[in-house]
């Protein structure tokens, strides 16, 4: 009893910081859509499809090996490992950019000046700093600590936002934004919680190596794992904005932005404290996850739904006349990140049990699943809003699918996933029959 009452209390701590940190950019979404373009969040959406996916490769997953060590000294020595990866990742991607041979920008439609994803290598160095940095804490369950960095970090970023936006500067200034959001976000991590002189003390060659060996799950099966996750996660943004239109990539990636928002307030609280609660005691893992979910479900139904079907009456007057049809998006995006808040207990299920690879399975498949879907759809010829409603619902399916696989792996029986893959399946006949009929 005492244990879950600490693990609710540390789920509080992180959900207020999340609240707070949240909530600043859904209240200034309203001035940002009148400030920026869909063609301006076109760029940012490549931008951080981008970085989402180098950040897979920026620490090759060893910050998530962070956690695990019973010995404060091993966690810091695979912080360092984590951090020396970053140094040579980030260089890496600086050689990608100015290299004419292989510069990934030449992929993609970039509305105005390209000189601002030159931004990119410290913006990956950045992330597999802020990752490490953010696991030790964890670890330590400073989530007090954790939860104001997210309210630095979030509030750094709006600020800036308005900020680049009022002086003219729209077309870096939401990249921009991010990447000093991010630096501020990191200094506060390193300067509350890491002194130098204990981390090279407990430095040690010999037993990063000795670490490097002893968790190299976490590269081979981990990193290819979050590759796929991250590529198909970020597989519309890209898609849209190189075979329909920038505006298309944009409204997409706005609408999948605001709706992550307040998902973000359970999924990174719950899932940070889960993680650490259940690498202490990997016991009964089943039980825990199907209660958590459906508290979870509970909680964020109505609430969530009730934002997305409002967002028809409300799209002109909060967004502005450059953002119709934004409801669209919201609609039939909204499936697949209501199952992901949903699924947020399973996150780190497989690395506690040692079972990566079979993480690694299930995320190309889904990989291979939704390449294959988007493919056909194209192929023949869907509409944008059609793509996005069977897509995200072979998308849900998956999840689902996936979430049932590894509760079989724990040996253990749910009907509750059953039940979400019926209630996603009446809501896309629903989509269809509303984008078909009505809107």
């Amino acid at each position: 009893m005492t244990k879950n009452k600490s693990f609710y209390n540390n789920v509080s701590i992180l959900f207020q910081g999340n609240v707070m940190a949240q909530t600043i950019p859904i209240i200034i979404s309203p001035l940002i859509a009148r400030i920026y373009s869909p063609e301006n969040f076109s760029n940012f959406g490549v931008y951080m499809s981008l970085l989402a996916i180098l950040t897979v490769f920026v620490t090759t997953k060893f910050e998530l090996s962070i956690m695990l060590p019973k010995a404060d000294k091993d966690a810091f020595n695979l912080f360092s490992l984590s951090i020396i990866i970053s140094i040579f990742t980030s260089c890496l991607v600086l050689f990608s950019l100015i290299n004419p041979y292989i510069n990934i920008l030449n992929f993609f439609t970039i509305q105005g000046s390209r000189e601002i994803f030159y931004l990119l290598p410290l913006s990956v160095l950045i992330m597999g700093i802020y990752n490490s940095l953010y696991y030790l804490n964890n670890r330590k369950k400073k989530f007090k600590v954790l939860a104001k960095n997210k309210v630095y970090r979030g509030s750094s970023i709006a600020t800036n936002n308005i900020l680049f936006g009022l002086i003219g500067l729209t077309n870096f200034g939401l990249i921009a934004s991010n990447t000093l959001g991010n630096i501020i976000a990191s200094a506060h991590l390193y300067v509350k919680n890491l002194p130098l002189k204990k981390l090279i003390a407990f430095t040690s060659l010999n037993d990063i190596l000795r670490l490097a060996y002893k968790y190299k799950k976490f590269p081979i099966f981990d990193l290819p794992a979050s590759l796929f996750y991250r590529m198909y996660s970020e597989m519309l943004v890209l898609f849209f904005n190189s075979f329909f239109n920038p505006t298309a990539a944009g409204m997409y990636f706005f609408a999948s932005r605001f709706l992550k928002t307040p998902a973000a307030f359970f999924i990174s609280s719950f899932q940070d404290v889960f993680f650490q609660k259940i690498s202490e005691d990997p016991s009964n893992i089943g039980n825990q996850i199907e209660t958590f979910s459906s508290k979870i479900l509970k909680t964020i139904t109505i609430p969530f739904f009730l934002i997305v079907y409002s967002s028809f009456f409300m799209n002109d007057i909060i967004f502005g006349d450059q953002w119709t049809s934004l409801h669209k998006y919201f609609y039939y995006i909204s499936v697949p990140i209501f199952i992901q808040i949903i699924n947020s207990p399973f996150a780190h299920v497989l690395k506690v049990l040692g079972k990566q690879e079979y993480s690694l399975l299930i995320h190309f498949l889904r990989f291979i699943v939704l390449l294959t879907t988007l493919y056909l759809l194209t192929s023949n010829h869907f509409d944008i809003f059609n793509i996005l409603i069977i897509f995200s619902y072979v998308d849900s399916l998956f999840s689902l699918i996936s979430s049932i696989f590894i509760l079989h792996i724990l040996k253990y029986k749910s009907r509750l996933y059953w039940k979400l893959i019926i209630f996603v399946s009446i809501l896309t006949i629903f989509h269809i029959f509303l984008e078909n009929n009505i809107l």
